[in-house]
């Protein structure tokens, strides 16, 4: 007959238990402290679908030093608590948190397959090649941000719109509009007259050499839901920041100014001149082939950078089944193919099912699924706190991105 003098440790149904070879980290979803120990029979058992996160602590344990620093750690930091087995006739039970996939099953005919197409949320539009722009990094850029760039192909008026006639039945939440020089694209004022009719949010992605060159043209672009990603490269001119300024205010456009950075010398000219400006500003490193010291220093994770960013439990759980990054994106390229990451093979055609293709997309693995279930990162306690697999890893081909030598516990 067992003592009632013990007690039982019950974790709350918010915590993550996450643990690699020797290693332990208890991870707190509601106020992302964590604490990292080493593995243990507490979290081996606790881990136990059968134990309902609710395990026996003897008085013995307690007065173990390694145990009693552990179950104190837990108990102050909102973990869990201790239940005197004398104060309850049953086992207290929690709820292990565990990720539920849903079937995506084909069937497209049923509610479920609407259900379905509404994970489909936002759509890069890349109408024309087209461009008199000379940027240095053009081509490397867009192997890693949905940004202009010149390629071959045009998208014709009557292929658009016959293409968009799907988004009033879908979930689509942004559409971005892209080129080359989207301003060379001479159905422009139609393509934004009938997409206003969609009460979804525009972003048109344009070169600040571009805005100022179609100065008369800007008006095209005004409206409510609408935002002009304005991009400028690495240490672009104080004379064009100015003037790219006065001419959106001055047509009362909402932008978000967008400054590529490839060393910390740009970084720093970035934000001198966010900072001359009162503006704000997005800094976005691109990796040209010579600056991986930069991302190195810079962008690569460390165990601090991945604990100071908080998760939610839905979060961690979408870490484990999709690629946050990409997730619900389509890509139409100016040449009619449909891809779901420039970095991958076309999915498809502007000429295919879009019902049937979304339906792939989350039944397969490709870059809607693509997740940190890489040789690297399995073997790392942080992995689904770290962020999807993004372009970065994959021009830099790294699947990790981070020292991993850093984020092993000893």
């Amino acid at each position: 007959m067992k003592s009632n003098n013990g007690y039982w440790l019950v974790l709350y149904p918010f915590i993550f238990i996450f643990s690699k070879e020797k290693n332990v980290l208890f991870y707190n979803s509601q106020t992302g402290n964590y604490i990292v120990n080493i593995s243990s029979r507490i979290d081996r058992e606790l881990k136990l679908l059968d134990n309902s996160y609710s395990i026996e602590i003897t008085l013995d344990e307690l007065n173990e030093s390694v145990v009693s620093s552990l179950i104190s750690r837990l108990i102050n930091n909102r973990f869990g608590e201790l239940v005197p087995r004398k104060s309850t006739l049953k086992k207290p039970i929690s709820v292990i948190p565990q990720l539920i996939i849903d079937n995506y099953s084909l069937n497209t005919l049923s509610v479920d397959s609407f259900k379905k197409f509404s994970e489909f949320t936002e759509l890069t539009l890349y109408i024309n090649g087209k461009c008199s722009n000379n940027c240095a990094n053009c081509g490397v850029s867009s192997k890693q941000h949905l940004w202009c760039f010149k390629q071959k192909g045009e998208l014709s008026i009557e292929r658009i719109v016959s293409f968009l006639s799907f988004i009033p039945f879908s979930g689509l939440i942004k559409l971005s509009i892209a080129g080359g020089d989207i301003f060379s694209y001479k159905h422009l004022e139609t393509l934004c007259s009938y997409i206003s009719n969609f009460s979804i949010a525009k972003r048109f992605v344009i070169h600040s050499l571009s805005i100022i060159k179609n100065a008369n043209n800007l008006k095209w672009l005004f409206g409510s839901n609408n935002t002009i990603d304005v991009l400028f490269e690495p240490q672009c001119s104080v004379e064009r920041f100015a003037k790219v300024s006065e001419l959106l205010d001055s047509n009362q456009l909402f932008s978000r100014f967008i400054l590529e950075v490839i060393s910390i010398e740009d970084y720093t000219y970035a934000m001198e001149l966010a900072d001359r400006f009162q503006r704000s500003v997005e800094i976005v490193p691109t990796y040209i082939g010579t600056n991986r010291e930069f991302f190195v220093d810079n962008i690569y994770l460390n165990m601090e950078s991945i604990l100071n960013n908080r998760l939610s439990m839905r979060e961690i759980f979408a870490h484990q089944l999709i690629n946050t990054n990409r997730f619900g994106r389509l890509i139409l390229s100016a040449d009619g193919n449909i891809y779901t990451s420039l970095n991958s093979e076309p999915v498809g055609t502007i000429e295919s099912d879009i019902f049937s293709l979304v339906d792939e997309q989350l039944k397969k693995g490709s870059a809607w699924r693509s997740i940190r279930n890489n040789d690297i990162c399995d073997k790392c306690l942080f992995q689904w706190l770290c962020p999807s697999p993004s372009e970065y890893n994959e021009v830099l081909d790294q699947p990790n991105m981070c020292d991993l030598r850093s984020l092993s516990i000893e």
